[in-house]
């Protein structure tokens, strides 16, 4: 099994008055202009702000071989990471000092395979609308050379910041980090059109997970017919300025426990695809939490159409999301 690339601490702060004093839109370029350092999360895959305005920013995610899913091309869960950042900071640049937002619904439409290679990816976001405190956001993952890969929106609050404190107004040094991306990644195992089952069976005996799973340091400890179980730690490289897992990391996870279940319904030569994940986030998770569990069940699956839905809960058994995720079956040669 492969250990999760960590090549030291993560980059680790709290934001105090010197984040919070700022309105949204001068936090999120304060991340692009390096006036205040990217999430850790952020720098774990190698993605970045390139472009930030009123309602429309722009961001870059590195190609990296430990994109890669089970066959080779960017992860689904990889693509629901990265699209969380652009999709909600257009609704994060519209609110003001001491306000916040909260991520309560991320949805993502899958519309094409991509190869690790075809980055660097790029993600424009935009503002949908912002009313009586709910702001929605959307946006979309394409190739470096324009091909679309998904689209996804999101739905979320803004927060009451009555009762913040505001911690001591004092800047936070910036370091320049290289993150577990920038580690050599496995190589893909051949797929040999084995049933599903018997695959995530390996998985639970050891053998190496796909690289963006080994990434997150999730892995398969469960498996049986329509069911799966995954578990992974919530580590400081995965989190934010404020302690919390990344949303995009819970969203990331939810992904891949769905694409699980969904597999655990594939006989000798099926391979069911994913087409869309929605991942409702129901409590926020701290970093250094001993672990994260997601169990995603196979709820309907017909000659087409696959469904499974998640629910993640953290080490005190209490939810922390919910997922639900189509997919399409389909034989293992018509992804090739």
């Amino acid at each position: 099994m492969i250990d999760p690339p960590r090549p030291g601490p993560a980059p680790r702060w709290l934001a105090g008055g010197s984040y919070f004093s700022l309105d949204g839109l001068h936090r999120v370029r304060s991340f692009a202009d390096g006036s205040l350092p990217r999430p850790a999360a952020y720098q774990a895959v190698g993605m970045r702000p390139v472009r930030v305005d009123p309602g429309d920013v722009e961001y870059e995610l590195a190609d990296s071989a430990w994109l890669a899913g089970r066959d080779g091309t960017v992860s689904p869960a990889a693509i629901a990471y990265f699209l969380d950042a652009p999709v909600t900071n257009p609704v994060h640049t519209t609110i003001e000092a001491r306000m916040s937002i909260r991520t309560v619904r991320l949805s993502i439409d899958f519309h094409g395979t991509a190869s690790p290679g075809d980055g660097p990816f790029l993600s424009p976001g935009t503002l949908a609308g912002v009313r009586d405190g709910v702001g929605l956001g959307e946006a979309r993952m394409v190739t470096a050379g324009g091909d679309l890969v998904a689209t996804g929106a999101c739905r979320t609050v803004i927060l009451d910041p009555s009762g913040r404190e505001g911690g001591p107004d004092s800047p936070v040094p910036t370091e320049a980090v290289e993150g577990p991306w920038s580690v050599p990644a496995p190589g893909i195992p051949p797929d040999v059109g084995e049933p599903g089952l018997d695959y995530l069976e390996r998985l639970v005996g050891g053998a190496d997970q796909p690289p963006f799973w080994a990434l997150l340091g999730a892995h398969v400890s469960e498996a049986e017919p329509g069911r799966a179980v995954l578990a992974m730690p919530a580590d400081p490289w995965l989190g934010t300025h404020v302690g919390i897992l990344y949303g995009g990391v819970t969203a990331s996870f939810g992904v891949a426990a769905a694409e699980a279940a969904l597999w655990a319904g594939d006989a000798a030569g099926e391979r069911t695809r994913m087409l869309s994940y929605t991942h409702d986030f129901t409590r926020m998770v701290h970093i250094d939490d001993p672990v994260v569990i997601g169990e995603a069940h196979l709820v309907h699956r017909g000659r087409t159409l696959a469904v499974a839905d998640v629910e993640l809960r953290d080490s005190e058994g209490r939810r922390v999301g919910l997922g639900r995720a189509t997919g399409l079956v389909g034989s293992v040669s018509s992804y090739e």
